[in-house]
């Protein structure tokens, strides 16, 4: 969305007029430190992506390696500009996947439907039980969602289902008195 930038900025100046008469003084301190923090991190990244373009001109392999910069990406992603697809992007998020899950777990990408849903399957040995296979569905989705938040969800399947705990616990028998034997 192209701005006029002189009335942005005027406009942006307003805004921060009316804040700082709306709050108080420890809450204005920290609405200047948040506005110097995003100031700078963009700073930061358009100073990479200047780098970058000077470093060399920018074809499709050359954003693609800018991305690499997990800044850079998180910013552009942001505004919607990140120059890889959606599916290229959790393809590269499984492979990350991949080298960091145990050698006897296999996640594979199964497909991104039009509904925004990337499905997930995994296999192998170590797909985890209880606890383990829950946290193991955390990691994938939230890995996924991270490379390609404009994704409504993510589906796992081959998962070895969660077991339930046990209603009652069977220990060593209680004697009246509430000895054990």
């Amino acid at each position: 969305m192209a701005t006029d930038g002189q009335a942005e900025g005027d406009r942006i100046a307003r805004l921060l007029e009316e804040l700082q008469a709306m709050a108080g003084p420890s809450t204005w301190q920290r609405v200047e430190e948040l506005v110097r923090r995003l100031v700078s991190l963009y700073g930061d990244v358009l100073a990479r992506v200047l780098a970058a373009a000077r470093e060399r001109r920018l074809d499709a392999e050359g954003a693609a390696r800018l991305c690499e910069d997990e800044q850079v990406a998180t910013v552009l992603l942001l505004h919607g500009l990140h120059p890889l697809p959606t599916a290229a992007r959790v393809a590269r998020a499984v492979d990350a996947l991949r080298e960091r899950l145990a050698p006897d777990v296999a996640v594979a990408l199964e497909g991104i439907g039009e509904d925004r849903v990337a499905r997930v399957r995994v296999a192998g040995e170590g797909r985890g039980c209880g606890g383990a296979g829950a946290a193991l569905a955390r990691g994938i989705e939230n890995a996924i969602l991270e490379a390609a938040p404009e994704l409504a969800r993510v589906e796992i399947s081959g998962l070895v289902a969660e077991r339930p705990e046990p209603l009652v616990t069977l220990g060593q028998p209680v004697r009246a008195g509430g000895a054990t034997r």
